[in-house]
C-alpha cells in the first residue's frame, strides 16, 4: 500500500476512534454531579445481592427473586414496554392514581400551570410501577435467561408497601393518591406563571431535567429531581443543600 494511502487509512482510523470515543471523554471530564456519580451497583435500586449490593443497601427488608442482575429489575433488552420507560421491564399496577391539583388541594390555584395530567406520564408511570407500593420488586415482564425458575417464584416477593411501614422510610411508597406529593407530568412553562424560573436556567448542564415535547417545552415527571442510577442521597439529582434543587426552579 503507498504511503499516501497508508497515511490516509490511519489518520481516518484515528478520526472515527475520536469521535466514538468522544462521548465516554465528555461524560468522564463534565456532566452534571449526578451523572458523574452514577453507579447503581451501590444504591438500594441494586436488587441482586449476587451482583455485589453493598453494605446497607444489603439489609434491604422483606424478601424477591435474586434473578443475578441489576438493571432486569427495570430493564429488559427486547419485549419491554415503551410507553413508560426505555425498555422497561414492568407492568403498570392497576391502580387509578387521584393526581395533585391546586385548586382541589388548597381552594385556590397557586400553581398558574395548568391543567394538571389526569394520570402519571411516561417516566413518572415507570417510578409508580414500583413506587405505588402493591407490585412486588421482583415482579418483572421478561426473566433473564440466566435466571433458574427453581431458585424462586416471581411475584412472591414483598412490595414496597410490605418493605417500609414506618417513617421516614414509609415515604418511598407513593401510592396511588398524589395530592400530597410533588405534581408530576405537568407542562413547565414559566411564561405562564412568574413564580417559576425560565427553561434555560433549570436545564442549564442538565441540572434538572424535563420530558417530552420539543424546543423549550418539557413536563416535569419524577425524573426531573431524581436520577435512579446515582448513588446521592434519596437519588437527587442535585444536593438540596440551603434548598438548592427547590430554588432551581421556583423563585421563592
Amino acid at each position: 500500500m503507498p504511503k499516501t494511502s497508508r497515511t490516509v487509512q490511519t489518520a481516518a482510523t484515528v478520526g472515527l476512534a475520536l469521535f466514538l470515543a468522544a462521548p465516554a471523554l465528555s461524560a468522564q471530564t463534565g456532566g452534571t454531579l449526578a451523572e458523574r456519580n452514577e453507579d447503581i451497583t451501590n444504591t438500594r435500586h441494586n436488587f441482586s445481592i449476587s451482583s455485589g449490593r453493598p453494605g446497607t443497601a444489603a439489609t434491604l427488608p422483606g424478601t424477591f427473586v435474586d434473578y443475578g442482575e441489576i438493571c432486569v429489575y427495570c430493564h429488559t433488552p427486547h419485549g419491554g414496554n415503551y410507553d413508560q420507560g426505555p425498555l422497561w421491564n414492568r407492568n403498570a399496577p392497576a391502580a387509578s392514581y387521584t393526581m395533585y391539583n391546586d385548586v382541589t388541594n388548597t381552594g385556590q390555584s397557586d400553581i398558574d400551570m395548568s391543567p394538571f395530567a389526569t394520570t402519571p406520564n411516561g417516566v413518572s408511570a415507570a417510578c409508580l410501577s414500583c413506587h405505588e407500593g402493591t407490585v412486588g420488586v421482583d415482579v418483572v415482564v421478561n426473566a433473564p435467561n440466566t435466571w433458574d425458575p427453581a431458585s424462586g417464584t416471581p411475584g412472591s416477593g414483598t412490595n414496597l408497601s410490605a418493605m417500609f411501614t414506618t417513617s421516614p422510610d414509609n415515604l418511598k411508597v407513593i401510592g396511588a393518591d398524589l395530592r400530597n406529593d410533588h405534581p408530576i407530568s405537568m407542562v413547565y412553562d414559566p411564561t405562564l406563571d412568574d413564580q417559576f424560573k425560565d427553561l434555560a436556567t433549570v436545564t442549564n448542564g442538565n441540572r434538572l431535567k424535563l420530558f417530552g415535547g420539543g424546543v423549550g417545552v418539557g413536563t416535569v415527571e419524577c425524573a426531573t429531581c431524581h436520577n435512579p442510577h446515582t448513588a446521592n442521597a434519596t437519588f437527587l439529582r442535585i444536593p438540596n443543600g440551603s434548598s438548592a434543587l427547590c430554588l432551581t426552579c421556583h423563585t421563592k
